[in-house]
């Protein structure tokens, strides 16, 4: 079973707007509610396609209770492990124009006290201990607001305790963080990797990960696709469709986690072969591409195999 945790959960809402025009009024339909925060997303995804997972993360208030309810009417074969909060569970909307652009409004999460970190750490690695060794556990998207600094860190050292594989996908000091905590596989696109290291290029910015103790990095490039690099073959290998597929974007990196993980699964333990790791990059590209198609996050659009044909691999430094 894989574990996915989102430090902070949300109330997802996706609202078609036809196309904005900023300073008017527009008339709506009713937006699609459905659990949200990247680690419930990661979820769904792998549940949809038959990967066991437990979701684990804070939830507090009357949203946190419809993102539980509707977890459970959405995918009911995805197991819970949920710490309750004070602070009300966060939104998120995204604002889908019919060109495929997208405004994200995302709610910052309100803090958790001391005593709360504490007992969702408490929870992520008993879970993960329950699995035994070898556990995968993908900590995804933002942490509430005034995280303390150690938070991600003591979380990915007491995993690896346990014998855990860690996949983190985050952006910002929190990505360094996860660097510097050795987690195994970090998840970053590439803006969020020049805006967390300085950005002169991807090959400079993937090697100050390294140097902070990161010992895989799986970047999405949006329509260039994918590239996974590790501190043994840090130039890496890239794939992407050879056609570029419209739609919503909101979740696809979410997607291209579950594929990569679901791969991890499989094998019963993180890709690490050529052939391995060119499968699990295939997976994580059609994953994502599927997402694209998906009018709301958290759900795959058409069967990822049926991408499988439009697959190209590269050398992971390309060019762009």
């Amino acid at each position: 079973m894989i574990v996915a945790v989102t430090p902070a959960p949300a109330l997802d809402l996706t609202q078609h707007v036809g196309q904005m025009r900023l300073g008017e009024s527009l008339r709506v339909a009713p937006p699609a509610a459905r659990p949200g925060g990247k680690g419930l997303n990661v979820a769904r995804v792998l549940a949809a396609r038959g990967v066991p997972v437990a979701a684990v993360g804070p939830l507090g208030g009357e949203r946190g209770k419809h993102v539980s309810d509707a977890l459970s009417r959405l995918a009911p074969q995805v197991a819970t492990r949920w710490v309750r909060v004070g602070a009300l569970t966060r939104t998120s909307t995204a604002l889908v124009e019919d060109g495929g652009r997208v405004t994200m409004l995302n709610e910052v999460a309100a803090p958790l006290s001391l005593d709360e970190h504490d007992a969702l750490r408490h929870a992520v690695v008993e879970q993960a201990e329950a699995e035994g060794p070898g556990a995968i556990v993908a900590i995804c998207g933002s942490w509430p607001a005034d995280t303390p600094a150690t938070a991600l860190r003591s979380m990915v050292r007491q995993l690896h305790e346990v014998g855990a594989f860690v996949c983190a996908d985050t952006s910002g000091e929190l990505l360094l963080e996860a660097a510097a905590a050795g987690t195994d596989l970090l998840k970053p696109n590439i803006h969020e990797l020049a805006e967390a290291t300085g950005g002169d290029g991807i090959e400079a910015s993937l090697q100050t990960l390294f140097d902070l103790g990161a010992r895989e990095v799986l970047l999405s490039k949006g329509e260039d696709g994918m590239s996974h690099h590790t501190v043994h073959d840090r130039a890496g290998i890239g794939a992407r469709l050879y056609r570029v597929l419209t739609g919503n974007p909101t979740g696809a990196g979410d997607a291209a986690v579950a594929g990569w993980l679901a791969v991890a699964h499989e094998l019963g333990h993180a890709p690490a072969s050529t052939a391995e790791r060119r499968r699990a990059l295939a997976a994580a590209v059609t994953w994502s591409a599927s997402a694209v198609l998906s009018p709301v996050a958290g759900e795959l659009g058409v069967d990822p195999q049926s991408l499988e044909a439009d697959v190209v691999f590269s050398p992971g430094f390309d060019g762009s």
